[in-house]
Parts: C-alpha cells; structure tokens; sequence
C-alpha cells in the first residue's frame, strides 16, 4: 500500500477514535454533573477521573492525527445521561469495550500502522484493559 494511501487509512481510524474519544470526555463530565446531583455511589469523583484520562489520551491521538497531516474532527457523536449509578458505569464500560475493539480492529487491518501511531494506540489499549477491569469491579 502506497504511504499516502496508508496515511489517509491510519488518519482515518485515529480520527474515529478521537471523535470517540471526546464525545467520551464530555459525556464523562455529564456523569460527573449527575452524580454529584444525585449524592452518588459511585467512589467520588470516578466520572471526572475518566474525563481527565480521556483528555490526555485526545491531546496524544490528536498530536498523531497533526504530524500525519490531518485534522481533529469538528463535531461530536451525540450521547446519552443516564439515570443512575450503574445505568452510567454501564455505559462507561460499553464505550470502553468500543474502543479497545476498534485498537485492535485497526491492528488487525492494517500491519503498517506507523511506528509512533502503533504506539500511541498501544499505549491506550493498555490504559483501556486496565480501566475496564477496574470498572467491572464496581458493579
């Protein structure tokens, strides 16, 4: 596969990843708002500790998109607030699963992701594994 071609492929995933990714971070922050209505459960502060973590994985994935010469998306998915507690945790660990699938889903599609992508991608697939662990022991 031509460099090019390959680039617009790879840009193409980390911008489906990052678009992801922020819709993530803002939604997270919804939760956070809702649980500090609500008198949460949830251990204090778990929903903006995700924002937070979201947003350092952006600032990555997005400095990756830049060097390959594209351009973060613009727009975000639209998302939902749960209710409750669990109904939130529910969602945090479906989006969680959503990302690791699609990491892996780049990896298994393309073996010439370059080096620096692999890398970053890598590094939050191992931050996502640990992170769904975590929250499945919550529920």
């Amino acid at each position: 596969m031509p460099e090019q071609e390959n680039n617009e492929t790879i840009l193409a995933s980390l911008n489906t990843i990052l678009k992801d990714q922020m819709t993530y971070a803002v939604q997270y922050m919804q939760f956070h708002f809702r649980a500090l209505l609500q008198n949460s459960q949830v251990p204090g502060g778990i929903f903006k500790s995700l924002a937070v973590s979201e947003m350092k994985a952006i600032e990555a994935i997005a400095t990756r998109v830049i060097l390959l010469g594209g351009y973060p998306p613009k727009q975000l998915d639209s998302y939902g607030v749960p209710e409750n507690d669990r109904d939130m945790l529910h969602e945090v660990i479906k989006n969680e699963e959503q990302i690791i699938k699609a990491i892996k889903t780049i990896f298994k599609a393309s073996e010439e992701v370059d080096p620096e992508s692999r890398a970053v991608l890598e590094h939050l697939l191992h931050e996502k594994e640990s992170r769904l662990q975590q929250l499945k022991e919550l529920l």
